[in-house]
């Protein structure tokens, strides 16, 4: 994946759709097909909302047909009751949409995918009882009708050619809301996607990321809504449906996830294909399983990733370098009486630390004595039980992890935790201190690579790589974050001789340059050669630190170095 070519692609392809749709509501005059293209556009606007929440963060809502009736819904009652101006009530549908996205998305976006799958559908059926039973503001089973044409500045749109293409309008600027982020942040959505931890690892809240794109598609749901009711003049419980939900997956599925080019070529399919499928009765819907699932298995990016596949260019950026620099010093790291318990299982019991300015600090144990928990607690993916941990002066108590990432605290994982699909400079970039441009973080990123001597993978993608040279882009990962403390979990694991003595000169020059560090270790012999100190860590508790040379010598340690213990 190449987010800038994935992005000009579908910018292109958007654009050119959009053009093909508004020229053809200026030459047709069936009134029919003008009818049908008015519905393909309010599909379309629906889909590019979900194309955000389902294409590009992979979460499965159930809830786009809600915020769809609650748009429609909005915009038939204010209409009927106060005769308001257009503008005002396509905004209240928006309003009331994303308002009800966002009052729902805090709790529901914190369950895992298929019981936040099962919340977002509850929302659908409570809109759906609401619809069905608030008979005198909905009108019940029955609906509301006789919908007066949207005035706007006191001009009449009506159905037909004028409101048809002020649909297609608003398809464009939804079109261009959904692109104007730019391929940084389509890339950290697709990191996010992919893999949660280094997203928050990289300063990148998860929670946040969702509601955000949540709220986005609940907003072009409603506005879809809003001129789905104006379009067909009546609005009824069945745009709350179940059946509204899974045309939208089919949309995006069949059209290509995560592209406004996918949510159009879906909506005109959904729009006009069921007529001419019309001879095929109550097996229409069998016949839209079957073309996802052909979809699914032949062109996994649906038609839009097909054409893009087929079509689109494949050339390696090539940008220049700008190195990322750590962080000013500014203090140490200082830990006290720090303990975390799972159940009844004691993880670590009253650990104290300091680590001070350019001192790399190397932990020691057996498995389960608590080394990657003392991580974890430190890098705000588990909350201690009780101490402290204070940071250049900043509590660190409560901090998640994508608050500590922008303090200067950097991780990389035990686990090679990268999206395959994406090339090794690009990973690198996403975590990067630029906030908006892809170049630019792609010139920062390129000081991490070449430190790393990467220089001949950056284009390359890391399915492709060996997995110790995807541990090798992980420390470049978060060395592009330029912290001032990194986080280390076995960087050596899988790496050769040649690779590891790459690695221990890396590390001392980072020292060189400002750094401190702190690493999980098992290779003693690496530790040895690089640390300053070491922590013995055993059950959870601290039973040694001090430099490497004098632990190796007691008597009582000799288990925790085996051969490097000094006789």
């Amino acid at each position: 994946m190449l987010p800038d070519r994935v992005l000009s692609f579908d910018r292109l392809l958007g654009s050119a759709l959009l053009a093909v749709a508004l020229l053809a509501v200026l030459i047709l005059a069936d009134s029919y097909l003008l009818r049908l293209l008015a519905i393909a556009g309010c599909y379309a606007i629906l889909a590019i909302g979900y194309q955000r929440i389902f294409g590009e963060l992979g979460v499965l809502s159930l809830a786009q047909g809600a915020f769809f009736a609650i748009g429609g819904y909005v915009t038939a009652i204010l209409g009927l009751r106060w005769q308001l101006d257009g503008l005002m009530l396509l905004s209240a549908a928006i309003a009331a949409a994303a308002l009800v996205s966002v009052l729902v998305a805090p709790p529901m976006l914190k369950l895992a995918s298929h019981y936040f799958a099962l919340a977002s559908l509850a929302v659908a059926q409570l809109v759906l009882l609401a619809a069905v039973n608030l008979e005198e503001l909905t009108g019940g089973a029955n609906g509301l009708s006789s919908l007066a044409p949207v005035q706007i500045a006191g001009f009449a749109i009506d159905q037909g050619k004028p409101l048809t293409l002020a649909i297609w309008l608003l398809a464009a600027c939804c079109a261009v809301a959904f692109w104007l982020p730019g391929p940084l942040a389509l890339l950290r959505r697709h990191v996010l996607r992919e893999a949660p931890l280094v997203g928050e690892a990289i300063g990148l809240g998860t929670v946040r990321w969702r509601i955000s794109a949540f709220a986005f598609s609940a907003a072009c749901a409603g506005l879809a809504g809003g001129l789905y009711v104006q379009a067909t003049g009546v609005v009824a419980p069945d745009i709350a449906e179940l059946a509204v939900m899974i045309n939208v997956l089919a949309m995006s599925v069949i059209g290509g996830r995560g592209r406004v080019s996918g949510a159009l070529i879906g909506a005109v399919l959904l729009a006009f294909l069921p007529e001419a499928l019309r001879f095929l009765g109550g097996w229409q819907l069998f016949a839209w399983g079957a073309a996802m699932l052909l979809m699914l298995l032949l062109a996994p990016g649906g038609i839009a990733g097909l054409l893009e596949s087929l079509l689109a260019r494949r050339e390696t950026p090539v940008p220049t370098v700008q190195s990322s620099e750590p962080r000013d010093n500014g203090g140490t790291l200082q830990i006290e009486g720090l303990s975390k318990r799972f159940g009844g299982v004691i993880a670590l019991a009253d650990v104290s630390l300091a680590i001070g300015e350019r001192e790399i600090v190397g932990i020691i144990g057996p498995n389960g004595a608590g080394k990657t928990t003392l991580l974890n607690l430190l890098s705000g993916f588990q909350q201690a039980d009780s101490g402290t941990m204070m940071w250049r002066g900043v509590d660190l108590a409560g901090q998640p992890a994508h608050r500590r990432a922008p303090l200067g605290i950097g991780r990389s994982f035990q686990t090679d935790q990268l999206p395959g699909d994406v090339t090794v400079m690009d990973a690198i970039a996403a975590a990067s201190p630029e906030r908006f441009r892809l170049d630019a973080a792609r010139r920062q990123a390129m000081g991490a690579v070449q430190r790393l001597g990467l220089t001949e993978f950056a284009a390359t993608a890391l399915q492709d790589l060996s997995p110790a040279t995807r541990r090798l882009v992980d420390l470049a990962r978060a060395l592009a974050a330029a912290p001032s403390l990194l986080l280390l979990d076995e960087p050596t694991s899988g790496l050769s001789a040649a690779e590891r003595d790459t690695l221990l000169r890396v590390l001392r020059q980072l020292r060189e340059d400002g750094l401190s560090l702190l690493l999980i270790e098992h290779d003693v012999g690496f530790l040895l050669a690089l640390a300053d100190r070491l922590l013995c860590l055993d059950q959870g508790r601290v039973i040694a630190q001090g430099p490497p040379q004098d632990l190796a010598a007691r008597t009582g340690l000799r288990r925790f170095f085996g051969r490097w213990a000094v006789s």
